[in-house]
């Protein structure tokens, strides 16, 4: 590919757990990647299956690859030890069962000069098929406003390093929803973001995953943990964009996490719910955000303020045979 300068080396963080089954694609799109500046660091997080097995065959192929084993301690505590190590002067985050378009770092290498962010959009992918995910941008001519509201998600953006350097940032450890908790934040500390239209992302959606697992785990109520942190870190400026976060993510992505584990469950979450607002002065009908939202996406936050169970499980119904998404 040629010399490339040393400052544009990328730092690709991949934190591992428990993932051999699909770490081998993940690396894959990694080691082939058509820009070749790169230092991919695997944080294995104290696995018990064969994903070290795997990674060390990759690196005997590939002498970009850095391992490091540590103790489990989270996903959170995976990418900290990753950022800890990272020499480039961009950094991308990668889940381990996840992969990128084999010229995803190219692209962005290619326009995320002079700005400190740049956010592409991703593919979900199901067991027997995939979509895009190109989200809804509220204001189009504020991207500040854009980038709070969009996905939060860590892996669906680049960043200069000297973003988390400069203002010593860190993952929240021991909480789900750490994406949600901090990068939205991003926005107050600088306005260089841009936004390009490329799906350069495959999230892998898996039936064994934490998030997708059939029982309950309490760590979904880590939501309102995760806001409570957001709104500590969001400034005054951005409260109109704060109170509609809490709205899509209680209302509508929450609520659609915990309403088919059954009345013991979803009946006193759902009141927790109403009372977070309540107590976060959160005005649902004024919010201009709300007010662009889609008709269906309004009937649910309707139903769900207003305790309509059987209307919210009809729409729930409606949405997962066809795999969209409310949010």
């Amino acid at each position: 590919m040629g010399d490339v300068m040393k400052n544009d080396l990328v730092s690709i963080i991949v934190p591992v757990y428990n993932v051999e089954k699909y770490i081998s694609k993940c690396l894959e799109s990694l080691v082939h990647q058509t820009y070749c500046n790169l230092e991919i660091i695997v944080v294995n997080d104290g696995s018990i299956d064969n994903s070290e097995k795997v990674i060390r065959d990759f690196m005997k192929q590939d002498k970009r690859i850095h391992y490091y084993k540590k103790k489990n301690g989270g996903l959170s505590s995976a990418r900290n030890f990753g950022l800890n190590k990272a020499t480039g002067e961009y950094v991308l985050f990668v889940d381990s069962d996840d992969y990128i378009r084999l010229n995803t770092i190219q692209i962005l290498i290619d326009n995320i000069k002079n700005y400190d962010i740049i956010c592409f959009n991703y593919v979900v992918v199901f067991e027997n098929e995939q979509h895009d995910y190109i989200p809804k941008y509220y204001l189009r001519e504020s991207a500040l406003s854009n980038y709070i509201l969009t996905q939060p998600s860590a892996c669906t953006k680049m960043y200069k390093r000297d973003l988390f350097v400069a203002n010593n940032l860190l993952f929240d450890e021991g909480i789900h929803y750490e994406d949600l908790a901090l990068i939205p934040s991003f926005a107050c500390l600088t306005d260089r973001i841009i936004f390009i239209n490329h799906c350069l992302y495959y999230y892998v959606i898996r039936k064994d995953s934490i998030m997708h697992h059939k029982k309950f785990s309490n760590k979904i109520d880590d939501k309102f943990i995760a806001l409570n942190l957001l709104k500590e870190r969001l400034n005054q400026k951005f409260e109109e964009e704060y109170h509609f976060l809490v709205i899509k993510h209680l209302c509508i992505v929450y609520v659609s996490e915990i309403i088919g584990y059954g009345k013991k469950i979803y009946g006193p979450r759902l009141k927790n719910v109403r009372e977070y607002l309540k107590q976060n002065d959160i005005k649902v009908f004024q919010n201009k955000y709300f007010k662009l939202e889609s008709f269906k996406n309004k009937i649910f936050i309707f139903s769900v303020l207003h305790n309509i169970i059987p209307f919210i499980k009809i729409m729930l119904y409606i949405k997962n045979k066809k795999k969209g998404d409310f949010a």
